[in-house]
């Protein structure tokens, strides 16, 4: 499959929840119009499906590079069109979890916040770095990450450029456990059929 004809956000069905993959690594899977609409059709797609959790996942080695400056300087559609993926992944009626290897930066750090839980392997780091090229932490993002490290932590990492290691994280909350890369996938998938499982059960079913 060509670079063209490939999505840019791969999913995979698996035993009850879906594995979405974001699957631009020759833009270091930024968070470009076009990737931000895949990744809602995605979990449209995998909701449709009926899967009861989703996995999010992305093509190494970076997790995202955060929003596409090309498309902040030059908008193709409303701001918030740049965020409809991230907000798909917040709004899921099913649990979310993240696998978070290699490096999510600015607005790619939304990404995991957006999920209910987060894995990060020691080649991750979450580095917000919004101030640095004079962008407003968009998408929630000082809300959620204060959410998850506290008022200090998040004005620690917007605010003064701090940035934090897979271990860092996890010691921080911003992740609930920091696993070894080979197993970061089977991880959180392990986390996918089993939160799948109970959503099951819940129901009824």
């Amino acid at each position: 499959m060509t670079d063209e004809a490939r999505p840019l956000v791969a999913v995979e069905f698996r035993d009850g929840y879906a594995v979405l993959t974001l699957d631009d690594p020759a833009h270091r899977n930024a968070l470009s119009l076009e990737l931000s609409d895949a990744l809602a059709a995605a979990v449209g797609s995998a909701l449709a499906e009926g899967a009861g959790a989703i996995v999010l996942a992305a093509t190494p080695p970076v997790f995202s590079a955060g929003g596409n400056l090309d498309d902040l300087i030059t908008p193709k559609a409303p701001l918030r069109a740049l965020y409809a993926g991230m907000l798909a992944v917040a709004n899921a009626p099913v649990p979310t979890i993240a696998a978070v290897g290699g490096a999510a930066i600015g607005a790619g750090v939304n990404l995991p916040l957006a999920c209910d839980v987060v894995l990060a392997s020691p080649s991750a780091t979450f580095d917000p770095r919004f101030l640095d090229v004079g962008i407003h932490p968009g998408g929630g993002h000082l809300w959620r990450l204060a959410h998850r490290v506290g008022p200090q932590g998040a004005a620690a990492l917007v605010l003064c450029g701090d940035r934090l290691t897979g271990a860092e994280a996890a010691a921080a909350g911003l992740a609930w456990r920091c696993v070894p890369d080979d197993e970061l996938l089977d991880r959180a998938c392990g986390g996918g059929g089993a939160g799948a499982g109970g959503a099951r059960r819940a129901g009824g079913a």
